[in-house]
């Protein structure tokens, strides 16, 4: 969490220290803005709405309180680092109007909405005792009052998962209850934290053991390194009846793998799912056409129009093996080549493929969560 919790003050730090003419030349807005870029709608744009933002994509904001349109700085419909990123160029002097897309690709939508917050409560596993425990993640405080399946019939149009920061998905080997071995995928969100589906830790009668995080090579076709979890957590819902709008969870290592980078966390709005948008599925499929493989493939597709308030259905090929990687935007920025997961992968029934979607309590969840690694 050290990482995430230091982030705010250095990307301060980061614009003082080069650009602190631009910081004390806010741009004026109303009461009520419809300024690009005022995230705290107080009227101005500056290092505080830089900071405000990136509060809201950690749990700290709760959405009532933020202006996600004029966020939304490169008009994508999706509230993520990349909006951040814009804004410090701005603030910079090296973007010179708001909005501002990379890509050309803008949306214009007047309504800008994503699932209601709320408090949950989770379920955690120590793997080395075998004990389990509850916690509760409010609201903020100063806001409230697989198996190797082989599929066909489907055209695979998955590739070798080489791609800029693809390193941080991870491949998750573990023993279920009735004493067989799985796998699954994973993503690196933090130096110790790695986001899953829950059905990759909880098989329904008790949580996996003998739980491994491996590594690969940047090629995504050899591993390099391998690590024990530590602790497993699952939202409460997930654990006691299965509950598919649950289905995500999170892995905690003792081991720092910030060499191998992290995935940024997106808030998709509701309006996403109409924009028609590439969006990418990756992870650690036990085959790919048919032949067994053990590398790193994604694949991709268009996020559809089914989507409901917790889930995120999309064209991208998914299969056994797949289950808790990301469904990711891919962006260019300038020199900056990143991607930005919208949704954790699932499930896959035919052709029809689906994950639980990022929202608030998600957010709340892998960067803002004081019961991990005690």
């Amino acid at each position: 969490m050290k990482k995430l919790k230091m982030l705010t003050g250095l990307i301060c730090l980061m614009v003082l220290a080069f650009y602190p003419l631009n910081i004390s030349m806010p741009v004026s807005a109303s009461a009520s803005t419809t300024v690009y870029g005022d995230a705290d709608n107080n009227g101005t744009v500056n290092i505080g709405d830089v900071i405000y933002l990136l509060r809201y994509l950690h749990g700290n904001v709760l959405t009532s309180n933020i202006n996600m349109k004029y966020s939304d700085v490169d008009k994508n419909t999706v509230i993520d680092t990349n909006d951040t990123k814009i804004l410090l160029k701005y603030l910079a002097g090296l973007v010179s109007t708001l909005p501002y897309s990379e890509s050309g690709s803008t949306f214009n939508y007047t309504n800008y909405t994503v699932p209601s917050d709320e408090a949950r409560y989770y379920t955690k596993y120590n793997c080395s005792t075998g004990s389990t425990s509850s916690y509760l993640l409010d609201l903020p405080a100063s806001l409230t009052s697989s198996s190797n399946q082989l599929r066909s019939g489907s055209i695979d149009d998955r590739i070798l998962d080489s791609g800029a920061n693809a390193q941080c998905i991870v491949y998750l080997s573990y023993k279920k209850s009735n004493g067989n071995y799985y796998r699954g995928s994973g993503f690196i969100v933090d130096d110790h934290i790695i986001a899953t589906c829950a059905h990759c830790l909880y098989d329904g009668t008790a949580f996996n053991t003998d739980f491994k995080v491996k590594v690969y090579n940047e090629a995504g076709t050899s591993n390099i390194a391998t690590y024990s979890a530590s602790e497993l957590h699952i939202p409460s819902n997930y654990y006691s009846n299965q509950a598919a709008n649950y289905d995500y969870g999170l892995i905690y290592v003792d081991e720092d793998l910030s060499d191998y980078g992290t995935m940024a966390l997106s808030l998709p709005t509701d309006n996403y799912k109409y924009t028609g948008q590439t969006v990418y599925a990756s992870g650690f499929p036990a085959e790919v056409n048919g032949n067994y493989t053990t590398s790193r493939y994604y694949g991709a597709g268009v996020v559809t129009t089914t989507t409901n308030s917790y889930k995120i259905y999309y064209t991208c090929y998914i299969s056994g093996g797949d289950s808790g990687g990301p469904v990711f935007i891919d962006y260019t920025l300038g020199s900056d080549h990143f991607r930005s997961a919208v949704g954790i992968n699932t499930n896959s029934t035919g052709t029809i493929h689906y994950g639980n979607r990022i929202t608030l309590p998600l957010l709340r969840f892998y960067y803002n969560n004081a019961n991990i690694g005690l």
